[in-house]
């Protein structure tokens, strides 16, 4: 599974401290890409997010989608990822980053609840 690290003001001594932990957690994992201040990092099992709170370094991070997405349709794509994890009675609160100049990040997180809006569902976008 891939995952992305965002890094603060230290890159270098964040990687050092993250790859650290994981070692010491008993992970394996290997690197993707590391440029500027982001990583991808394929790790053999689920990170728990206990792991990161002793770090300090890490702005973000997440699991990388596995998907090409389409520009056309791109709101409705992430629409469709994030009803995998809806639940009737149950709040979804989902953030969107872009870290591309050319996204409006607002515009598409209001498309994207507006795709996801039903009856039996809360959606918040933050």
């Amino acid at each position: 599974m891939n995952y992305f690290f965002i890094f603060g003001n230290h890159p270098d001594l964040s990687f050092l401290e993250l790859t650290a932990k994981l070692r010491s957690e008993q992970y394996v994992f290997s690197l993707v890409s590391y440029i500027r201040n982001i990583c991808i990092l394929c790790v053999d099992k689920e990170l728990s997010p206990l792991v990161f709170h002793s770090l300090g370094g890490i702005i973000k991070y997440g699991v990388c989608i596995e998907k090409q997405f389409n520009t056309s349709t791109f709101p409705q794509d992430i629409a469709d990822y994030l009803k995998l994890f809806l639940q009737e009675d149950t709040r979804l609160t989902f953030g969107l980053s872009s870290y591309a100049k050319n996204i409006s990040v607002h515009r598409l997180g209001i498309e994207v609840k507006k795709a996801l809006k039903q009856p039996q569902y809360s959606i918040r976008f933050v």
